[in-house]
């Protein structure tokens, strides 16, 4: 009896390739005869799953963001919420190999994703669940009396986003000039600034 297929399982294994792919050539390397080699899987194959470039590039845009998941699921779910936003953030930046893989496939996909509505929603909808996630961990934060009870957690968790995105691009652009340390000195600068004066106590009213 010929052994079943497991479509998930080879799904991902070509869009753990497309990621590799483009990490290393660019988005413009992506083609089905480039993705085949790069998978070790037949292009009938591929054809067989994609009906266009969209498609594989879809496929390895939800790699990345699954492999940002995973790193976000680890984390303790008794950890206090600051050790918790910490290593969310931390998450997004690209602080070893495989990080740095994911955000040179997340901005080789900007120009893609501009012209094509169905990629389009893959970073849109990335955002929002991160945006949802930062901004129930900053108000679990405030009730803790470990965050400032003043800030609007979804306005406070856009504009975290936003730093770690510039942080990142920054890097990309010049290593040497940004480099993991001071990523994280600057991560942890900015945190710093999310703390509550040492009068104030949990519950405590903002004056």
């Amino acid at each position: 009896m010929p052994r079943a297929i497991d479509h998930e399982q080879r799904r991902a294994e070509i869009g753990a390739a497309v990621l590799r792919l483009v990490a290393r050539e660019g988005i413009d390397a992506v083609t089905v005869r480039r993705v085949a080699a790069e998978s070790g899987w037949s292009t009938g194959v591929l054809a067989h799953y994609f009906d266009s470039k969209d498609e594989i590039l879809a496929v390895a845009f939800q790699a990345s963001s699954d492999a940002y998941r995973r790193r976000f699921a680890d984390i303790a779910a008794d950890a206090p919420p600051r050790t918790v936003l910490r290593a969310a953030l931390t998450g997004l930046l690209p602080l070893d190999e495989a990080r740095r893989d994911e955000l040179l496939v997340w901005y080789g996909f900007v120009s893609r994703v501009l012209a094509s509505e169905m990629l389009r929603a893959f970073p849109r909808d990335a955002y929002r669940e991160l945006r949802t996630i930062l901004a129930e961990v900053i108000t679990a934060g405030q009730h803790a009396g470990e965050i400032r009870a003043d800030l609007r957690p979804g306005d406070e968790a856009r504009a975290l986003l936003a730093f770690c995105d510039g942080l990142a691009l920054q890097h990309l652009f010049d290593p040497a000039e940004l480099d993991h340390g001071e990523l994280v000195r600057l991560l942890e600068r900015r945190l710093a600034a999310l703390e509550p004066a040492p009068d104030v106590r949990p519950g405590a009213p903002a004056v």
